[in-house]
């Protein structure tokens, strides 16, 4: 798609896509860690495999993320501060299920001891 904020602003930052990627991606990963640390939730599922956002949810996790097999999409778990942090493919990735989900959602109920949906 285009980028027409430079049509409409003089904010440096936001001539290019890039540029606005740069200035706001690490003050967006901060302001979440510190949320996360705060609320402590006890799962963080965090949606895309693509590029900077995939980078963007290992910054938020800042856990050692392990891949897990057979679930029909690659899927990344990671324990920290008594917080599961999940990458997953996005819900409307190309070849992803509901039964995808279905699957992670039991592999979290596991892992959270069993607790009732």
């Amino acid at each position: 798609t285009d980028w027409r904020y430079a049509d409409w602003t003089a904010v440096p930052w936001l001539r290019t896509r890039e540029s606005y990627v740069q200035h706001v991606a690490g003050i967006r990963v901060e302001r979440i860690k510190k949320e996360i640390a705060a609320v402590r939730p006890p799962v963080v599922m965090m949606y895309g495999l693509a590029g900077f956002a995939y980078e963007r949810w290992r910054r938020i996790a800042g856990v050692s993320m392990s891949l897990v097999n057979g679930l029909g999409g690659r899927l990344e778990i990671g324990t920290g501060a008594g917080t599961i942090y999940v990458i997953s493919p996005h819900p409307a990735a190309r070849g992803i299920t509901a039964g995808f989900f279905t699957e992670v959602g039991r592999l979290l109920q596991g892992r959270l001891g069993g607790i009732e949906a």
